[in-house]
Formats: structure tokens, C-alpha cells, sequence
């Protein structure tokens, strides 16, 4: 029985060929998944809508309510961003 012979790369072969090195613009409209980002916010804006605090009320809940609210502005910011 015979062995073939390695043949090991020599270190430049070892780089990637600069074409597998390019990155694909998608854009999230082009995407076809059954739900857009839009949609999404949609619904996050109605499930996590702005709310104004009451005195009475705890800062835990204040803050917890505030971190949602926070996603969905960064969401619509990052939208914002992208159509420019």
C-alpha cells in the first residue's frame, strides 16, 4: 500500500484570497422572512409603549419599564440610521 505524500500550504498560501474577504450589504427590507423590522417595531412599540412614571410607584418597576423602552428607541434609531 502506498501513501500519497502531504503537501502543506506555504505561509502565503495561507491567506484567505482577498475576494472571500468582501462583505454582502443586506439590507433588512431585502430579507424575506415572513416578519420585517418594521413590523417588529410595530409591535414593540404597542407592547412597550412610553409610559410617564407615577410617584407612587416603585423604582424598580420605573427602571424595568425604562429598559424596554430603551429597545425599542435603540431600534428605531438603528432603522433611522440605516435609511440615511
Amino acid at each position: 500500500m502506498r501513501v500519497k505524500p502531504q503537501s502543506f500550504l506555504t505561509p502565503s498560501e495561507l491567506e484567505c484570497p482577498p475576494f472571500s474577504n468582501m462583505q454582502i450589504q443586506t439590507s433588512h427590507s431585502t430579507l424575506k422572512l415572513g416578519l420585517t423590522v418594521e413590523k417588529l417595531l410595530e409591535e414593540l412599540e404597542e407592547k412597550f409603549p412610553p409610559v410617564n412614571p407615577h410617584p407612587k410607584e416603585q423604582i424598580e418597576s420605573i427602571m424595568y419599564k425604562a429598559g424596554q423602552r430603551s429597545i425599542v428607541s435603540w431600534i428605531q434609531s438603528r432603522i433611522d440610521d440605516e435609511e440615511l
